[in-house]
């Protein structure tokens, strides 16, 4: 998982914790979140909940990241990463 470097003083931590990020930047951190974990499967409630997203924020995320090629929406209405998606399964890593 993406961990969020803090710097060493308490007023740059809250600075850190308080700034809302860039969707640029939210786009890097589910990618990187998909890059890290193959087999992630996960829903758009899931998503949310994850990534802590508004729910219009979290559709136009994921839409566009299946727009760009990089996720698929599975039959289940789960998203997962295309290369991950060309095998065919839809389960989670381990159940193909």
């Amino acid at each position: 998982m993406t961990t969020l470097l803090l710097d060493p003083t308490a007023q740059s931590n809250e600075r850190a914790l308080s700034r809302k990020p860039s969707l640029t930047d939210l786009v890097r951190i589910i990618r990187a979140e998909y890059i890290e974990m193959p087999g992630l499967h996960l829903t758009r409630t899931q998503a949310r909940r994850l990534w802590n997203l508004e729910p219009g924020t979290c559709d136009e995320l994921l839409d566009g990241l299946v727009a760009a090629g990089f996720l698929r929406r599975t039959a289940g209405d789960a998203f997962v990463r295309m290369a991950w998606a060309a095998t065919g399964c839809e389960a989670p890593r381990g159940f193909c």
